[in-house]
């Protein structure tokens, strides 16, 4: 016992020493014997992604392997928190350089991309991820208290923008593409639940296939039984509204343009939604100019816009939500712009109605891809049939 105590008072004498001279020897462990293990710290820049755990659908990482492997070439560790739902394998990033590890506790930098749990945040560490606050979003307001509390810096990737203030960390196409899948399997999901069997149920989730290819060749199929006239007569026409057209809007209605579609001008979508042709759906691409009016009269003018938002509002709920069964909603919403629809406007729009040709409820489903869904058309809540 005696030589134990003075091996452990020698290792700790030892320990004290070596962290005095020497910054890169940052833990010394006794496993019960005079035996230490030594771990050395990394000479240059250290940064960890970390594991995501927001949703148990979050497959998603703010590097790939071939980034790694660029910043380890680069002399910057790289530190991967171990997940098995993550779309890259571990093998992978081990491969390219990376530390597999669960502490991760020895970075400077922590990147993620969704949401990090209040419990995991580690004081004064500089984190990256879309922390879905900068809207002052109710439900993530804690998350803000505690990286106030915690000494955190906090760099949204929302808020990485150039010096015009355009964003440079954004969505891409394949966020419309998936998107879109996942909106039309969701709209057969919708109508079966409304009474209807539809050539839709036979498009399954984005994260059935294996690529966009496979996908794609599941909406023709879709497409081709909706062109041979299989739908069902008392849905009446389906018309699809898009609103922006920026990468989310492009990859979606790339995705949409591989069913049988007319696309028309807003001032149309009445006209189709009750007299169009059931073989086919019907797209209508919604700009800025198409529902945005000044308060006190007069017509759209971009620049005004972009600097006193305030100043308009939108016409989206009158004028084009009413003649709308499918609403993807692709713009990025700023506060004080005004809201597509209100949920008093979504309680309207999902009451049931009786009316020949149509479905129970005429909006089919609100979809929304680039933006948050609370401040941009509040539907989440008005709507108990959502599927």
């Amino acid at each position: 016992m005696m030589r134990l105590l003075q091996s452990r008072a020698t290792l700790s004498v030892t320990t004290a020493t070596a962290t005095a001279t020497k910054s890169n020897l940052i833990t010394v462990k006794d496993v019960g014997s005079s035996k230490a293990f030594i771990r050395w710290r990394h000479h240059g820049k250290v940064i960890a992604i970390r594991r995501e755990d927001q949703s148990v659908w979050e497959r998603r990482a703010p590097f790939g392997p071939s980034h790694v492997q660029k910043l380890v070439k680069q002399g910057v560790k790289v530190i991967v928190q171990p997940s098995n739902r993550r779309a890259y394998p571990m093998q992978v990033y081990l491969h390219s350089g990376a530390t597999v590890q669960e502490d991760i506790s020895e970075a400077s930098v922590i990147f993620g991309v969704k949401q990090v749990p209040v419990d995991s945040l580690i004081p004064g560490k500089t984190y990256c991820f879309f922390s879905h606050t900068i809207k002052a979003q109710e439900s993530n307001m804690p998350l803000l208290d505690a990286v106030l509390e915690k000494n955190i810096r906090l760099i949204d990737y929302e808020r990485i923008v150039d010096e015009r203030g355009y964003r440079q960390v954004a969505f891409g196409k394949y966020a419309g593409v998936a998107g879109m899948v996942n909106i039309l399997h969701g709209v057969g999901l919708r109508l079966l639940a409304l009474g209807h069997h539809t050539p839709f149920m036979h498009i399954g989730p984005a994260h059935n296939y294996r690529n966009s290819s496979m996908a794609r060749q599941a909406i023709r199929d879709c497409g081709y039984e909706i062109s041979l006239g299989m739908m069902p007569k008392s849905i009446g026409p389906l018309t699809v509204v898009f609103t922006g057209s920026g990468n989310v809007s492009q990859g979606a209605q790339e995705v949409f343009q591989e069913l049988p579609i007319e696309y028309v001008p807003p001032e149309m979508l009445r006209k189709v939604a009750e007299h169009g042709s059931q073989n086919k759906l019907y797209g209508c691409e919604v700009s800025r100019t198409d529902h945005l009016e000044r308060r006190e009269g007069g017509g759209f003018d971009a620049r005004e816009y972009d600097e006193f938002p305030e100043r308009y509002i939108s016409t989206f709920s009158s004028k084009i939500a009413p003649y709308a069964s499918v609403i993807i909603n692709g713009i990025y919403w700023a506060v004080g712009s005004p809201k597509l629809i209100s949920i008093p406007d979504a309680k309207i729009y999902c009451d049931p109605q009786i009316l020949l040709g149509c479905p129970p409820v005429k909006v089919v489903q609100r979809c929304l891809i680039a933006c948050w869904l609370s401040v941009t058309s509040q539907l989440i809540r008005a709507d108990p049939l959502s599927s």
